[in-house]
């Protein structure tokens, strides 16, 4: 299947409640026009050329170790369906500031046959190409997110961003459990000229639109695990496995250790003092 490679570079804030009503109420009457001149408002881009409405329904569904390594790592592998057929997408952190992402992003299509079998074998050739620290362990269905994402071109100059207004909610496939319905803005640059203005603009929303926007601290998957407390597992984990005889055997030896090492400590502070005192 066809794959590529790319940089991505976005900005994704939290709109506070009252841009929600304006947006939600904009988006009621179906019309591109209000949409456009509510989003030139509320984000204070009237210098953009805001076109190109379209709405998908969007299913991601995330995999990851059972020691959460992507998670850790802030990066993501994810089963992505908003057509008839799904994609594979791998991203890794190059960059981070509160609101800012700056990533590699690999995109794969695939078939429904070949991603059961990418499934059952943890991903393998593509964890061998994007992911080798992660060679040989097993992945599994960590997060779902059903998003409904409006996107929007905007151009000025030469700059090209997308604009996705995105209401969704976190699903725990292993229990059922969904999340409230939750909100994100998300800009990403679509050309080199986007790009070099995309830290600029993330400041003006803050400073010209102070309280009406926070910065999205963690991508959708991150705040996922954490919306059904799946990293507080680790902590099970781990006392789990340091509770069992091997794991307090490897107790009792570092704490012998350190005893060891203590004692040692003193012996040649108490000799220094002695020497010292004759």
């Amino acid at each position: 299947m066809e794959s590529t490679t790319a940089i991505e570079h976005e900005i994704k804030v939290t709109p506070s409640a009252s841009v929600q009503i304006k947006l939600l109420s904009s988006l009621q009457s179906q019309k591109l026009d209000d949409v456009v001149r509510t989003l030139k408002g509320v984000l204070g881009f009237g210098d953009f050329a805001v076109t190109t409405e379209n709405v998908r329904n969007v299913t991601d569904d995330y995999y990851d170790t059972d020691d959460l390594s992507l998670y850790s790592t802030h990066s993501l592998l994810r089963v992505r369906r908003q057509g008839s057929s799904p994609t594979i997408v791998v991203k890794t952190l190059i960059g981070q500031s509160p609101g800012e992402l700056k990533r590699t992003e690999f995109e794969q299509a695939t078939s429904e046959d070949e991603l059961q079998s990418l499934i059952e074998s943890s991903f393998a050739s593509i964890v061998a190409a994007q992911l080798p620290d992660l060679k040989g362990k097993k992945l599994t269905y960590k997060v779902k997110v059903s998003n409904e994402r409006r996107n929007y071109l905007m151009v000025r100059g030469e700059e090209i961003h997308r604009l996705s207004f995105d209401s969704f909610f976190f699903v725990n496939p292993k229990t059922g459990r969904t999340s409230d319905q939750q909100y994100e803005i998300e800009i990403e640059s679509l050309n080199a000229a986007a790009s070099a203005k995309l830290h600029t603009m993330k400041h003006s929303l803050l400073e010209v639109f102070r309280g009406g926007f926070t910065f999205s601290k963690s991508s959708k998957y991150e705040r996922g695990i954490e919306a059904f407390s799946i990293n507080g597992a680790l902590w099970k984990q781990w006392l789990s496995k340091w509770s069992s005889p091997t794991g307090l055997g490897w107790v009792g030896f570092v704490a012998t250790l350190a005893g060891i090492v203590i004692g040692v400590i003193a012996t040649v502070i108490s000799t220094w003092i002695t020497l010292r005192a004759g």
